[in-house]
């Protein structure tokens, strides 16, 4: 389970994997759990790379300075009760990385694992310092672009509290697996250069405008 942003700060996107396609759905509630008032949130489903298939669904009608309950249901899937806050008006903390590269090695099978501790680590260090409304992540979730490294980059559980704002990396690129995993809003899918991982998208925090570009796209007319 991973937290995007919404197109604004009313709405969240998230997505998760499952083994069976279905229609997804995600239980929202305010407070720190979910009682008889929780509001339901359907989604679409998309076929993985690896044979799972990618969930995504988005939130609405969030409030400022809320904490919000949430969780994940789908075919043969029930997630944990999460949570996360909403910010009180426009000021907001972010955090950003580059190259996080979660890596699948050859030569050791258990590469994913450590590195996406190493990744969960330094970000459970940050959110121990600050809170933090957001994550920029600027390319390179992946170091092959396998959809086991997402699913390892996935794990960290900072993820489930706040959204990862995530830029396609050239090592992105090398799979096709970054698209399924993502929940972005607002994305291009008009491309002029045909993009199968994804495009650019914008969104809004606070009073902060987001532009996301793929920098791995050599044509301008797109990012204009």
């Amino acid at each position: 389970v991973i937290l995007f942003p919404g197109s604004d700060n009313s709405k969240m996107n998230v997505s998760w994997y499952s083994a069976t396609e279905s229609e997804p759905k995600v239980i929202v509630d305010e407070g720190i759990v979910i009682d008889g008032d929780a509001k339901e949130y359907k989604g679409y489903c998309v076929a993985a790379p690896d044979g799972d298939y990618s969930n995504k669904v988005t939130i609405t009608d969030l409030k400022p300075g809320k904490t919000y309950s949430y969780q994940c249901i789908s075919e043969g899937f029930i997630s944990n009760v999460y949570s996360f806050k909403t910010d009180d008006g426009n000021n907001f903390s972010a955090v950003y990385m580059t190259d996080i590269h979660t890596s699948h090695d050859d030569a050791n099978e258990n590469g994913i694992k450590e590195t996406a501790e190493k990744f969960n680590s330094t970000l459970s260090e940050a959110a121990s310092r600050k809170k933090i409304s957001l994550l920029l992540s600027a390319g390179d979730q992946a170091s092959e672009g396998y959809e086991t490294e997402y699913k390892g980059y996935s794990s960290a559980l900072g993820l489930k509290s706040f959204p990862v704002a995530t830029t396609i990396g050239n090592h992105d690129r090398k799979g096709i697996a970054y698209k399924t995993f993502n929940n972005v809003p607002n994305e291009r899918e008009d491309n002029m250069v045909a993009s199968y991982i994804g495009g650019d998208y914008w969104f809004v925090k606070g009073n902060v405008l987001f532009l996301v570009v793929d920098s791995n796209n050599a044509s301008g007319m797109d990012h204009r």
